[in-house]
């Protein structure tokens, strides 16, 4: 694929480009072993968890989790009501979509509290493992986690079964 060379041409030290698609891998380009910080890709990795969980019985996605009135749903929708960073809700929960960093943070304790494990422990053994990636997951979950793109790639087909 001609598109993923153009990475070539960019101003950065690294990087790295890749395709899946249902049937599997197409194509990647550049070192895709190589780990780096995934920044807000790792929202849906902490998403997957938290689905893992409602799904072994360890949360419910409509129990309550946040700011008053909000729910699991409401975190892993960005709609609780809290802001990119910081503790305070501005808006009632449900009622806006509202991009959060924080949202994120209050869901992975809320998980940490409900399976009685940190949060990094519950993301290696309901994702990590599963999938056979190397992906880290300790630091800040909605946006600290590193891995290689091979890692996201098989995370992505995963998603695409």
């Amino acid at each position: 694929m001609q598109a993923l060379r153009r990475i070539e041409s960019w101003p950065v030290s690294f990087a790295a480009a890749g395709v899946v698609t249902g049937d599997g891998l197409a194509e990647t380009h550049g070192d895709s072993r190589h780990a780096v910080r995934l920044a807000s890709v790792s929202k849906p990795v902490g998403a997957i968890a938290v689905l893992v969980a409602a799904e072994e019985g360890v949360v419910d996605l409509d129990g309550a989790a946040g700011p008053p009135g909000s729910t699991v749903r409401h975190l892993l929708a960005h709609a609780s009501g809290l802001p990119f960073d910081g503790h305070e809700p501005i808006a009632p929960p449900g009622r806006r979509r509202i991009y959060s960093n924080e949202g994120f943070r209050v869901l992975a304790e809320h998980l940490a509290t409900q399976a009685e494990m940190p949060f990094s422990e519950y993301v290696r053994a309901a994702v990590c493992e599963p999938l056979e990636i190397d992906l880290e997951p300790e630091g800040d979950p909605g946006s600290g986690m590193h891995a290689s793109l091979d890692d996201v790639l098989a995370i992505a087909s995963e998603l695409l079964t």
